[in-house]
């Protein structure tokens, strides 16, 4: 088999098993990640209700917030509608939580850690180019809501005990605690392996162009017209110096010649034998 042969065969075949990148791309993935760590945060909030025997508003709260999070990720994950869904998801549970405000003690109650955590969310959520007016809103938003509950004491719903606030409020906080710490490791795991599948396709990709490099450059091609002499069948060469037709297509070619004679010449040369 000659060398343009087998370029032609390698050129031809199935390509190289290639590194299986994901279906998804990073953002998308950690947006459905954290599509469920919010959903996990509402079924926490919901146990920590039934701990402290929170008001049938506070459970009405957690079951929403599951809810909404379910039907995001599914329409995210399932549905591909994940640029669509950004700012509905910030803007919906800042929405919900601005009401939990007011009926869970304000300021003095477990809401503003899961408003940091929902602000920590955002910044990983939304589209760039919303990103600072967004946390920039959402601080003056939280100022007001500081704001309201020292003001207007008389807009927000306390706890029965102080036993319940310090209950509520250390759950919550471990809860808060634990879905950030998720949430970055999330992020930083999820950079990695896009990291490590980005240097492995780059390496595969690199020793794939040489292996095609160096084929290339040992395959010779015999192309232009050549000169042959009309008697002895010799070529020239660039150099103007006559050489046999098979010594001048082996040294430009994997070609080799192996002889023998036709049935014509056969009967001209050995006509005993034919």
């Amino acid at each position: 088999m000659t060398m343009t042969q087998q370029f032609q065969k390698t050129s031809t075949r199935d390509p190289p098993e290639q590194t299986a990148l994901p279906a998804e791309p990073l953002d998308v993935r950690i947006f459905n990640t954290i599509c469920l760590l919010i959903m996990a945060t509402s079924l926490a909030t919901l146990i920590i209700n039934l701990v402290v025997a929170s008001p049938l508003r506070e459970f009405v709260y957690s079951i929403t917030a599951i809810v909404i999070s379910s039907v995001i990720w599914y329409l995210s994950a399932r549905r591909q509608q994940t640029e669509r869904l950004r700012t509905p998801l910030f803007l919906l549970f800042l929405t919900l939580l601005s009401v939990a405000w007011f009926t869970n003690h304000g300021a003095l109650g477990s809401t503003p850690y899961f408003i940091i955590a929902l602000f920590t969310a955002g910044m990983v959520i939304l589209r760039p180019e919303y990103r600072l007016t967004a946390m920039v809103l959402t601080l003056i938003w939280m100022l007001g809501l500081y704001y309201l509950s020292f003001s207007r004491p008389d807009l927000i719903s306390e706890y029965e005990s102080p036993h319940q606030q310090l209950v509520d409020i250390g759950l919550s906080v471990f809860v808060c605690l634990v879905i950030n710490t998720l949430l970055v490791y999330t992020i930083i795991k999820e950079y990695q392996l896009e990291k490590d599948r980005s240097e492995r396709l780059a390496t595969q990709l690199k020793e794939e162009k040489e292996k095609l490099e160096q084929l290339l450059e040992e395959v010779n091609v015999l192309r232009g017209i050549l000169p042959v002499c009309s008697f002895c069948k010799k070529i020239r060469d660039d150099q103007g110096d006559w050489q046999p037709m098979e010594h001048y297509i082996s040294s430009r070619s994997d070609a080799r010649f192996s002889h023998s004679f036709c049935p014509e010449c056969g009967e001209k040369h050995y006509p005993d034998e034919h």
